[in-house]
């Protein structure tokens, strides 16, 4: 991942509301029955995410984008503090 790709990745995580937030970091910490669709179709709706997404070649590539998403938002909801979870 280039530098411009997790600039979006780190931009994105970051303007997410706490709820969207705990829920996406929720579904790709967890991985229970349907929780990696449900945060792919989520992330899908943002042009730039859905391009990355997209971009990838495999699905180990796709798995890893998913991970670092994931370590982005575990960090993001550590920053923000318990407290503001909804």
């Amino acid at each position: 991942m280039n530098k411009d790709q997790r600039a979006t990745l780190v931009e994105y995580v970051g303007n997410l509301s706490d709820g969207d937030l705990y829920f996406l970091t929720g579904r790709l910490t967890d991985r229970l029955q349907g929780d990696l669709d449900e945060a792919l179709e989520f992330m899908s709706k943002v042009r730039s995410i859905d391009a990355l997404l997209y971009a990838t070649e495999s699905a180990t590539e796709l798995y890893a984008l998913a991970d670092q998403i994931r370590d982005l938002g575990q960090k993001e909801c550590k920053r923000r503090g318990p407290s503001n979870r909804n």
